[in-house]
């Protein structure tokens, strides 16, 4: 993946950082979707040791987001993950592909984006899933529209 913005945010002394990865040309290769494997190169310190998938609340509606557990030298974090592609929120890359080829078609919304939030584990203040749902609670819809703004070629 070509493109890569990170933002760093703090409540209650638990840092939190969000991370969207995009497409930006650099790389005729880079791909947002299939980007899941993040966390765990084969050669890389960080390691997944569980995943699942469960919902979370933004602005009144359920989402699904994909759950990582991690595990590397700098300590244990916790992300979550998903793509949206237009206006489709998935955290399955076969969906997120289908809309990605339906976008290329004129079928869809383009624009391909892959979230993360990732906190820090194990600290004992604050739950990291109750801290990240707190951010997406209050920030997840302006998320959810800057990234649709933001999609090359909206279709009307």
């Amino acid at each position: 993946v070509g493109g890569l913005a990170m933002e760093m945010y703090a409540r209650h002394d638990l840092p939190l950082a969000l991370l969207v990865q995009y497409a930006d040309g650099r790389f005729d290769i880079a791909e947002v979707v299939g980007s899941n494997r993040f966390f765990a190169w084969e050669d890389s310190d960080w390691k997944v040791v569980e995943r699942r998938v469960h919902q979370v609340r933004v602005a009144g509606s359920l989402h699904h987001v994909e759950e990582a557990q991690l595990r590397g030298p700098r300590g244990n974090f916790v992300a979550w993950s998903w793509y949206q592609v237009g206006t489709l929120r998935t955290v399955s890359d076969y969906r997120a592909k289908i809309q990605q080829g339906l976008a290329a078609l004129g079928m869809a919304e383009t624009g391909t984006w892959r979230v993360l939030l990732v906190t820090p584990a194990g600290n004992g203040s604050l739950d990291p899933g109750a801290h990240m749902q707190d951010f997406l609670s209050a920030h997840g819809e302006i998320l959810y529209e800057a990234l649709r703004a933001a999609a090359p070629g909206k279709q009307p």
